[in-house]
């Protein structure tokens, strides 16, 4: 059996920092906005060779040296653009996986959108939850420590 050829999709658009990348205006890509805390790799995608290829999505903190160490929080998403004929593929075989599906009413983790500049005003980006998201002390009513000498 021979390794899966890999295929890292490069960001294209962002709402965590700015990015400069090339968007591509092409029938054949689809764009899709992913919001999994550290990405997610496909490696049974069917490749033009008759064999498979992998296919890996970035996470939010895959690469935190591009957001100065910050974990993200909710509706922070990147947007990847991916052949339509692959995503048909990994649709077709784990579209009935969590990241695909919506859940509590929320967006799921991956996502079609439109256009990639449209992930900074996407009401459905802006809900998108993974469930890792760092606490906010004060939402949960955490008080800092007081010190005392």
């Amino acid at each position: 059996m021979s390794t899966p050829k890999k295929q890292k999709l490069n960001i294209v658009e962002t709402n965590t920092s700015e990015i400069k990348a090339q968007i591509k205006d092409d029938a054949g890509l689809v764009t899709v906005s992913c919001h999994l805390p550290h990405g997610l790799i496909f490696d049974d995608v069917p490749a033009k060779d008759g064999g498979t290829k992998s296919v890996e999505f970035p996470g939010l903190n895959s690469d935190l040296t591009r957001t100065g160490g910050i974990l993200l929080d909710a509706g922070m998403s990147v947007a990847v653009q991916i052949p339509k004929e692959d995503w048909d593929n990994i649709v077709r075989m784990h579209g009935r996986e969590r990241a695909f599906l919506s859940y509590n009413g929320l967006p799921p983790c991956l996502m079609v959108i439109d256009d990639p500049k449209a992930i900074h005003n996407n009401p459905d980006v802006k809900l998108q939850k993974h469930g890792l998201e760092p606490i906010k002390p004060a939402e949960v009513q955490v008080e800092s420590a007081k010190i005392t000498e």
